[in-house]
């Protein structure tokens, strides 16, 4: 049977391979003879049980240094840190470019006049027209949102001219985009044939925005039209006139074929906005000619709708007065 003293440095070490995650398993155990453990009854009278061994004479006879590191439980208040320090974010690059909405090309701009969102809401600078501004034929003129006006040449040559100089003139298959116009005293723009205007906006009309001057398709996408002293539109050839969504507002009549005429004119109007026009949406004096007009508003029209259109050839659908 081993002494107290020697269980005693038997525990101690045993606990120490405990806290260092080793099984002791069977190395310190040991199988007491019969007989060999007394209990308290069987202990003599007067005789005292062996007190625990002082930890450091136990430590002292192990060589193990008083102060030394021993396993410790941890106290309930203790926090714990996790000792892992946090990397931190990458340093943004100043000239890394900040992700957002993207500027649309001046392709996708052009294209957008469609669109009755695409206007030019904020203009760039305004020109002062001098002298009539020519658009080759199957040419661009782009706009870029500046607004053109009259210049002081430009009023002088329209002034006893009965074919009214205008501010620009387009050749056949021209295209005119993102133009803004004051044109008041002067007409604005001639066609000469085929010609399609995107986002182009007219914002004091002095005779016509726009006068067909000779056949062909004009598509006008876009854009809008107010306050025109006479018509705002004026045809005066035998023409396909097509407008999409514009809005137009205060004039005499929206679109007006010329006086006597009796050529065949196609007005094709479609999701346009209409109002305040004294003598309808188009006036003609042939019987020829024909309207269709489609998912367009249109309030205080004066008189008739369409004064002079032979009532077989209007087609209306999806309109809706307000």
């Amino acid at each position: 049977m081993p002494s107290a003293h020697t269980a005693a440095i038997i525990a101690v070490v045993s606990s120490r391979l405990t806290a260092c995650n080793f099984d002791a398993g069977p190395l310190f155990t040991s199988q007491p003879s019969s007989g060999a453990q007394m209990s308290a009854e069987e202990q003599p009278a007067g005789s005292e049980s062996p007190s625990p061994p002082d930890s450091g004479a136990v430590a002292a006879e192990e060589g193990i240094e008083a102060g030394a590191d021993t396993p410790m439980e941890a106290d309930a208040d203790t926090e714990f840190v996790d000792a892992a320090v946090p990397v931190p974010p990458a340093p943004v690059d100043a000239g890394m470019p900040v992700v957002g909405p993207m500027p649309r090309t001046a392709e996708e701009v052009r294209d957008a006049g469609s669109a009755p969102s695409a206007t030019c809401a904020v203009t760039r600078e305004t020109i002062a027209v001098e002298q009539t501004i020519v658009v080759a034929a199957e040419a661009t003129f782009d706009g870029d949102c500046r607004r053109y006006t009259v210049g002081r040449g430009l009023q002088r040559a329209s002034m006893g001219d009965s074919d009214q100089t205008p501010m620009f003139r387009l050749a056949p298959g021209a295209r005119m985009v993102n133009v803004v116009i004051n044109s008041a005293g002067v007409d604005a723009i001639h066609t000469l044939g085929d010609a399609q205007l995107n986002n182009v906006s007219w914002e004091a009309i002095g005779d016509e925005a726009l006068t067909i001057r000779e056949s062909g398709t004009v598509v006008i996408e876009g854009g809008s039209a107010l306050h025109a002293q006479n018509a705002v539109f004026q045809i005066n050839a035998a023409s396909t006139f097509r407008i999409n969504r514009l809005r137009a507002f205060e004039a005499k009549k929206f679109i007006r074929q010329n006086n006597g005429t009796t050529y065949r004119v196609d007005v094709q109007i479609d999701g346009c906005d209409i109002s305040a026009m004294m003598e309808g949406i188009f006036r003609t004096d042939s019987s020829a000619s024909r309207l269709t007009m489609t998912n367009t508003r249109y309030s205080k029209i004066g008189g008739e709708l369409f004064p002079g259109v032979n009532p077989r050839n209007i087609m209306l659908s999806g309109n809706a007065q307000y």
